[in-house]
């Protein structure tokens, strides 16, 4: 997803973006967004300042990039739920559990889903909220698909789908 509006972003090699958002989510994960600077990712990603600029644009791109990779992360991890556990089963409850447990020992041990929650509350106010609300919506998506897929009878009165649509950002 691209959020720069008049500048042209550089494609660039991929080892490079991956060093670059590596590098940013360490450092606004200890330092803070507002008090990470450009030359910091740059330096600690072994690239130069410009190449920074030349593939985000800026230092709130960059922050939407990190927390689109961390999201990206954890949707695989709830997809790979789903299909381990949920599209084919004999007994839906012990299915669910399963499910359940699979995702917290995932979620439990995973750094990107720890950077996600930590800068999704932490750096709120840095993301746009239009960002959040099309971040909530790829979420619902992500998840109500999967179990909208299960074989359950009136599953719109599932208690997580209706959580789900009943999320917002107020």
């Amino acid at each position: 997803m691209d959020h720069t509006e008049n500048k042209k972003i550089r494609k660039g090699s991929s080892d490079k973006r991956a060093k670059i958002i590596a590098a940013a989510r360490d450092l606004f994960l200890s330092d803070g967004f507002d008090r990470s600077s450009v030359d910091a990712v740059a330096a600690k990603a072994g690239v130069s300042k410009r190449t920074v600029y030349d593939y985000y644009g800026d230092k709130q791109n960059l922050l939407l990039a990190v927390v689109e990779e961390s999201s990206l992360a954890v949707l695989d991890m709830i997809e790979q739920g789903i299909s381990d556990h949920l599209l084919e089963f004999e007994d839906l409850k012990q299915a669910l559990i399963l499910f359940c447990e699979q995702i917290v020992a995932s979620a439990n041990g995973s750094s990107d889903y720890m950077a996600l929650i930590r800068l999704v509350m932490v750096e709120a106010a840095n993301l746009p909220d239009s960002f959040l609300k099309g971040w909530i919506t790829q979420l619902k998506r992500g998840l109500s698909g999967g179990l909208q897929s299960l074989d359950i009878p009136d599953c719109s009165m599932c208690p997580i789908l209706k959580w789900l649509q009943s999320t917002s950002l107020h």
